[in-house]
């Protein structure tokens, strides 16, 4: 759902379903990393989440836009724990066109 004001401000809210794609692992910093991809990470998560979303969108001039989101995981993505959620803050700069 997107509500927009009289000028160029927008308000955001709704449900964003998400699919597993791939997962990693990645352990140590600098030149001494350790990764762990495949299946033998993927079997730690579960396939889907589901979240609410909320932001703000501001449309600038020559058709470009700022915005903002929140996005709060309601579904716990782990095999092994009862409390791992996504929670995910996005700021993005685009052009409508």
């Amino acid at each position: 759902m997107k509500y927009q004001d009289a000028g160029n401000f927008f308000i955001l809210a709704g449900a964003q379903p998400s699919i597993l794609m791939s997962s990693a692992l990645i352990f140590g910093n600098g030149d001494n990393k350790v990764t762990i991809d495949g299946n033998d990470t993927r079997d730690l998560w579960k396939g889907s989440d589901f979240a609410a979303v909320v932001g703000f969108c501001f449309n600038l001039r020559s058709q470009m836009n700022i915005q903002t989101t929140y996005e709060h995981g309601l579904a716990n993505v782990s095999e092994f724990s009862d409390s791992v959620y996504n929670r995910i803050f996005k700021l993005s700069i685009g052009k409508s066109f």
